[in-house]
């Protein structure tokens, strides 16, 4: 899977610690064999027995396997928000289609706002989880692309920019 990790437009910094990760998970198989050889070829060299080299290979080998283990985990849990995320949108999608091809200058009623929180709410949700490195950043930027559609419209967009004056939206920057 490629990831944008160093795109400055990615609607929010990517956190130093996130970006280890997933360089990590991406890389970990081949630093690990790097050094596996080294220490073996090191011990090697200098004449150490069997019974010397083992445990040094065999804490390498653990952490090899404790990545893949981590890796599996984290990408059954962004799944899960995946899912999960989708989900709560399905459930806004109707409504917020509606709201959106309304082009006019009216304010929005009450129940168009309702809507709209609950859509910024899972925004936030999702720039939350992208932040914190559970929601790859690809997927980040296909959910930014479709806040960016509903944000062409003035009544939407004018409401954003209210709603983000509250600071609820898990630090959502603005400039998305």
């Amino acid at each position: 899977m490629k990831t944008k990790l160093h795109n400055n437009d990615s609607g929010g910094s990517v956190p130093f610690s996130v970006k280890l990760k997933y360089f990590l998970f991406k890389h970990y198989w081949w630093m690990l064999g790097v050094l596996i050889v080294s220490v073996s070829f090191l011990l090697w060299i200098n004449g150490a027995s069997i019974q010397v080299a083992l445990p040094p290979i065999a804490t390498l080998l653990s952490l090899v396997y404790f990545i893949q283990k981590q890796k599996l985990e984290e990408l059954r849990f962004s799944r899960e928000i995946f899912k999960s995320c989708n989900e709560a949108y399905n459930k806004l999608n109707e409504e917020l289609a509606k709201i959106n091809n309304i082009r006019s200058s009216d304010q929005l009623n009450e129940n168009e706002k309702k809507v709209l929180v609950d859509y910024f709410n899972l925004c936030g949700e999702e720039y939350f989880y992208f932040h914190h490195g559970f929601i790859y950043p690809d997927v980040w930027e296909a959910w930014r692309n479709g806040i960016r559609f509903y944000l062409r419209n003035d009544r939407i967009k004018r409401f954003w920019v209210e709603e983000l004056e509250t600071n609820s939206y898990y630090g959502m920057p603005r400039d998305l």
